[in-house]
């Protein structure tokens, strides 16, 4: 990394002397003075970039149609690698080192797919006979629970046609279902499904990389089998038990709604809390309270190494003799791990533990606490451990805030360097400022999420500064230290009276979420984001938080252009759901209209938030107000202003008449291969193939795109 800085260094230096030549005397000093700090930016920014340019590469591998052979993405690689080790120092070695980078990003994912390879189920099964051992359960809304299994045997599969892991939805007697613990019952299942729609986030991707090959519901008790108890010593199993068991004393002890809440601050048990309330936290800009991640680490750690120097400074002779300030850093990196395993080691705590860490250990080597660099290498370190991480909604939400918040206050480092000093402020003041950074921060996270949030969701929640300038001091100087207190106090039997505490501060938290989320412009709706609008934010974003100096500001210049593509898209005319027979076409007015009934609830609200104008009924007889849709009991013509005719026939019956006068034919219907007067067909075999279908009429073309068009040459697309 060193050498890669120096080059860049040499490279500007190099340009610098040649402006020397050119201006002569009068400006040496000006141009020196700037060659040395954009040198020093260049330094500074190395790393960054190398990690940026793997981050692409990861990104580049998982927006590819079909997947790349492992040895065939090792070759650029390994080129592009040499080919800057034999460069001397200047622009074209830093090229390399870039593209190195980029093509090594490509490979590690490559290999990393092939590795975490196994069977997925390729069709609906049972009832069937499962035997496996249950790795982790998690309680459900409305009594259900959910277990992932070991799996050992299906009945009617061969032994290289089983997963390695299922994912099962209990609502039958689970009592037996413990962690590590051998278990048969039966069930029926179903390969992971992929995305219904276009554009929408695709959870078989997560799967595949947890190597879970099938989900499904259990139709029988869950019963230990004989030899159950064999397998109940390993860590893994030991460590869910333990999580578990904090759990249920976390829920007895926090009554209401409350409780749920408790649970995912501490085991990160999420599932059990009320879509009512996860709604109104959303609303409210509170959301990220409910996933543990750099907030919840920092609180706890923070309040760890508080509270240990400050015991170990009423010793007096370790206080004089020895460096409690590192002994309490350190014993904070084993509480922050053990916070880690009970939060059941999922990645976003992985990514904040690694974060956490590596702040005190900067503590205890004298360094500075945090900075960019640490950062970029953190997320290189978590990409590496799994780069599928790096296209999940909370990596990239999460990183875009913690970049932002380091970037803005290393700014203000520099700002309070060169100021002069000030008195400092009395409590009153201290306060103040305590509040002041609240709110500053707040604004400067969900400005850096805020792409990420529209992208994903459609939607920025505009009182979240109201609502985290209340939350977050809440929660880190009352909820968080009761939640600890209780946790430290559970061996002793001594946890009722801390829990039941935090449990007040929970539901005031939960009240400021609900009272919030009912003003009328607590939301702000959007249409769709486009995804290379998404990709200009996270240009812009980047480059404005790698540069301290004003070359930074060239990061607007990508933040204009993804608002400009913002303004110019336009959601798709039709959507067509991969299976079922939800359809929806775009009106007027922008709403869409979506075929009658309560199915696809997923699918529908996820085309009202690409909307932003909400939905409509399909009228089943008569015409739509704009006149773009008419039905009647054979189905419906859709006309838009492109003068396309599109066709959505209910029956058979009605296929003859479409099939001659339609430009586009969708049904969720066999059509017949004689049909070939309309100019695009959808229906159950493309839909089969090819899964959920969207459709822009652009002038005189159709443009037309399916979610299998993205995943059907890849691992975890399966067989169709």
């Amino acid at each position: 990394m060193k050498r890669q800085g120096a080059g860049m260094a040499g490279e500007v230096r190099e340009d610098a002397s040649s402006a020397v030549k050119r201006f002569g005397a009068p400006w040496r000093a000006a141009l020196l003075d700037h060659a040395h700090s954009l040198a020093e930016e260049a330094r500074y920014a190395a790393v960054i970039w190398i990690v940026v340019a793997f981050a692409a590469g990861i990104g580049g591998y998982f927006a590819l149609k079909r997947e790349p052979p492992v040895l065939a993405s090792l070759i650029p690689a390994l080129t592009f690698a040499v080919a800057a080790w034999r460069r001397p120092f200047g622009v074209s070695r830093t090229i390399l080192t870039l593209l190195a980078a980029v093509a090594a990003g490509i490979a590690w994912s490559s290999m990393m797919a092939a590795w975490k390879q196994a069977p997925i189920l390729e069709r609906r099964i049972g009832p069937v006979a499962v035997a496996g051992e249950v790795i982790s359960m998690e309680e459900r809304t409305r009594g259900e629970v959910r277990l992932v299994i070991g799996v050992r045997h299906i009945e009617g599969l061969a032994a290289e046609e089983t997963p390695r892991k299922i994912r099962l939805s209990v609502r039958t007697d689970s009592r037996d279902a413990m962690p590590g613990r051998r278990v048969q019952l039966r069930a029926i299942l179903w390969p992971p499904k992929p995305p219904s729609l276009p554009g929408d986030y695709d959870f078989s991707r997560e799967l595949y990389f947890r190597q879970i090959g099938a989900l499904g519901v259990a139709i029988s008790p869950v019963a230990a089998t004989v030899d159950g108890a064999d397998s109940d010593a390993g860590f893994r199993a030991r460590l869910e038990r333990l999580r578990l068991a904090i759990s249920s004393r976390l829920k007895a002890a926090i009554p209401g709604d409350a409780r749920f809440i408790a649970d995912a601050l501490v085991t990160g048990f999420q599932g059990a809390i009320p879509a009512p309330v996860v709604d109104a936290m959303r609303n409210a800009g509170l959301a990220h309270l409910l996933s543990i991640s750099g907030l919840h680490m920092a609180m706890v750690t923070g309040i760890v190494f508080v509270a240990l120097r400050a015991m170990l400074a009423l010793i007096e002779p370790w206080a004089l003799k020895y460096p409690i300030k590192k002994w309490a850093a350190a014993l904070s990196i084993i509480a922050a791990y053990f916070y880690l395993l009970i939060s059941g080691l999922q990645v976003p705590a992985e990514r904040s533990f690694l974060m956490a860490s590596l702040v005190l250990i900067a503590v205890i080597l004298d360094r500075q606490a945090i900075s960019l660099r640490m950062v970029a290498l953190a997320g290189l370190a978590l990409l590496a451990l799994s780069p599928v991480s790096l296209v999940s909604i909370s990596f990239q939400m999460s990183f875009a805030a913690v970049a932002a918040l380091v970037a803005f206050y290393e700014y203000m480092r520099q700002r309070r360097r060169a100021a002069t000093e000030r008195q400092a402020p009395g409590m009153t003041g201290k306060l103040a400022l305590a509040l002041v950074g609240i709110v500053v921060s707040t604004l400067v996270a969900e400005a850096a999420i805020a792409p990420a949030a529209l992208f994903y969701f459609g939607n920025v929640p505009l009182l979240g500064v109201a609502a985290n300038a209340v939350a977050i001091p809440l929660t880190g100087s009352l909820i968080m230290p009761l939640l600890i207190l209780g946790v430290v106090a559970m061996p002793f039997g001594l946890e009722a009276w801390p829990l039941a505490l935090a449990g007040k501060g929970i539901q005031l938290v939960i009240d400021i979420a609900v009272w919030i989320s009912s003003f009328d412009k607590a939301v702000v709706h959007v249409p769709a984001m486009p995804f290379a609008a998404y990709l200009a934010f996270i240009a812009g974003g980047v480059w404005l938080v790698a540069w301290r100096s004003r070359i930074r500001l060239l990061g607007v210049a990508p933040l204009l252009l993804g608002v400009a593509l913002m303004a110019a898209a336009r959601p798709a005319d039709v959507f067509m759901a991969g299976e079922g027979n939800l359809a929806a076409v775009r009106l007027a007015d922008g709403s869409y209209a979506l075929t009658p009934g309560r199915a696809h609830k997923w699918e529908r609200d996820r085309i009202a938030q690409w909307s932003a104008k909400g939905t409509t009924t399909w009228p089943d007889h008569g015409v739509s107000p704009d006149r773009w849709l008419s039905c009647d009991g054979l189905g419906c013509l859709y006309r838009p202003p492109s003068g396309h005719v599109v066709a959505l026939p209910k029956h058979a019956d009605a296929l003859a008449d479409d099939c001659r006068r339609a430009d586009v034919l969708i049904a969720d219907l066999w059509l017949p291969r004689a049909c070939v007067g309309p100019q695009i067909k959808i229906g159950r075999r493309e839909r089969r193939d090819n899964g959920g279908h969207a459709l822009w009429f652009e002038g005189g073309e159709v443009r037309v795109e399916a979610v299998g068009d993205q995943r059907n040459g890849r691992p975890w697309g399966g067989r169709r």
